[in-house]
């Protein structure tokens, strides 16, 4: 009788400890997975709901195999010492908090904006795998957290890149920087690395043809700020025919006059004279079908023509402009594709056409403006002499 009464105190002494004592296999949400618990001690239902974890919730997440006292020290009673903390991210992602450290987020300097710390991207209790974030409904998830604070950065529907690529894969998972930043990875010198990522075929074009050729040559980091200094004779970028956020998929109509009008802000010169040609002028009015820059220098592989590799050299003309004409011969290719009317040396009987008609036009203009003035002042004459209708008869 007296073991079992002992027995029975026993018993009844361990309860209080048990149930302060929360076991590391989650017994934590005998109270933060009851929300009516929480209510209590919460100013508000959304404090409560902050507060709301549960282990089948942290089960579905990266942190799965993680006790909550791994991160929070000193809760192991109710209520919580007043030394309680909680560990930081870097206790355990050492290599990501370098490279955020470097990052733009990190930076405390911006007027009115708070640094971005690990749980404002990945959320506190609900992080997900790296492998979820980076497609599907977790990248989508996280690119709208960018949005949220980058409001003006969100792709609009037509650009292949919404709902598809996440922006980290873009500007970088924890080294994010600023985009005029030369070591950022929208950088100039990282752009075809960055890009090339997913577009392998055009990376290993675009850094053989001159535009690449030219950004690698410089061998030293090159800014975004640096790039617009040079002005029209800095060298082309992924960004600088594609654009960045509102890029236009190839088959996009609307692609081939977007990046036609980016090759004449640099190549004005060529543009001027490709305009006054028949493919220009068809351009101009809204062709889609006429040839473009691409269509006849390659969009990725762009030399220059001396270059046996280029299309448009002279050995490769017959095959380039074959491509639409059929009849393409080696007398068709000696068409000038950038006539300069004003130029005798380049083409010497355009540059005579040119001055003749031109001569011609303005000298009829001239004769029959002056027969028309002349008209008008004998008609002038005749009225005031009250012999108008005289005349006319």
């Amino acid at each position: 009788m007296r073991t079992g009464i002992l027995i029975l105190a026993l018993h009844f002494a361990a309860i209080p400890a048990r149930a302060q004592t929360p076991p590391r296999d989650g017994g934590c949400d005998r109270c933060h997975g009851e929300l009516e618990f929480l209510r209590q001690h919460a100013p508000d239902l959304a404090g409560a709901q902050r507060m709301q974890v549960t282990r089948a919730g942290v089960l579905a997440t990266a942190h799965r195999d993680n006790s909550c006292l791994d991160c929070h020290q000193g809760f192991t009673r109710w209520p919580h010492a007043e030394g309680a903390t909680t560990e930081a991210c870097v206790s355990c992602h050492t290599e990501a908090e370098e490279a955020w450290q470097g990052s733009a987020h990190a930076r405390p300097d911006r007027i009115g904006e708070e640094p971005v710390v690990c749980v404002s991207c990945h959320t506190i209790h609900q992080v997900e795998e790296a492998a979820a974030l980076r497609e599907g409904p977790g990248m989508r998830a996280l690119n709208a957290r960018c949005v949220a604070c980058h409001e003006s950065s969100g792709l609009p529907a037509w650009d292949p890149h919404a709902d598809s690529v996440g922006c980290a894969s873009c500007h970088s998972h924890h080294d994010t920087r600023d985009v005029d930043d030369a070591l950022a990875s929208v950088a100039p010198m990282s752009q075809a690395a960055t890009c090339g990522a997913c577009h392998e075929d055009q990376q290993v074009a675009a850094e053989r043809d001159a535009h690449g050729g030219a950004l690698g040559g410089r061998g030293s980091p090159m800014s975004l700020a640096t790039l617009e200094l040079l002005g029209p004779e800095g060298p082309a970028t992924c960004t600088s025919c594609h654009g960045s956020h509102g890029m236009r998929a190839g088959e996009d109509p609307l692609a081939r006059p977007e990046i036609q009008a980016r090759c004449t802000t640099c190549h004005e010169d060529y543009a001027r004279r490709y305009y006054g040609t028949y493919h220009g002028k068809a351009t101009a009015l809204g062709s889609r079908i006429v040839a473009s820059c691409a269509d006849c220098h390659s969009a990725h592989e762009i030399l220059p023509a001396s270059e046996a590799a280029s299309w448009v050299h002279s050995d490769r003309l017959v095959e380039t402009c074959g491509t639409c004409h059929e009849a393409s011969r080696p007398a068709f290719v000696l068409y000038d594709s950038h006539p300069d009317p004003m130029d005798p040396d380049r083409n010497a009987p355009l540059f005579f056409s040119f001055v003749f008609m031109n001569t011609l036009l303005i000298g009829v203009l001239i004769v029959f403006g002056l027969h028309t003035l002349l008209w008008w002042v004998r008609i002038l004459i005749d009225q005031r002499r009250g012999g108008g209708e005289a005349h006319h008869g």
